[in-house]
């Protein structure tokens, strides 16, 4: 079972996500690639929310794939492109992220690899099999 830390002697989290988590020994680790707002068949919406949609949308087939899910999530990386994107970003990963949340550490970036990506989410996750 991962261990999730919110020490109390530190300031505590800006948002739903924890400031560590611990991974047992012997865990199934998974490491994901940058995730990307895209449709299977190539549509960018224009959005922020529906491209994080997407990007979670991934992630969770990813962790299916690998017999896991989002309560086995350990990190997330976000990288956004507009700091004013942050909240709408925020109300997707709530829907998706697990509670208690992984760690995270967000980004507010100059650019993606397109400039129609306006979000990229890369993963970690352990399952203690």
């Amino acid at each position: 079972m991962l261990e999730r830390l919110t020490p109390a002697a530190i300031h505590p989290p800006f948002a739903n996500y924890c400031h560590a988590t611990v991974v047992p020994a012997h865990a199934r680790w998974l490491y994901v690639s940058g995730q990307l707002g895209i449709t299977s068949d190539g549509v960018i919406p224009p959005e922020v929310e529906a491209q994080a949609e997407l990007c979670f949308e991934s992630l969770r087939v990813i962790l299916a794939a690998a017999d896991m899910a989002a309560a086995d999530l350990v990190r997330l990386n976000t990288y956004l492109t507009d700091a004013e994107d942050l909240a709408a970003y925020m109300t997707a990963r709530d829907r998706h992220v697990a509670d208690p949340a992984p760690a995270s550490t967000l980004l507010v970036v100059k650019s993606l690899s397109k400039k129609q990506f306006k979000i990229e989410i890369e993963a970690i996750a352990a399952k203690v099999d």
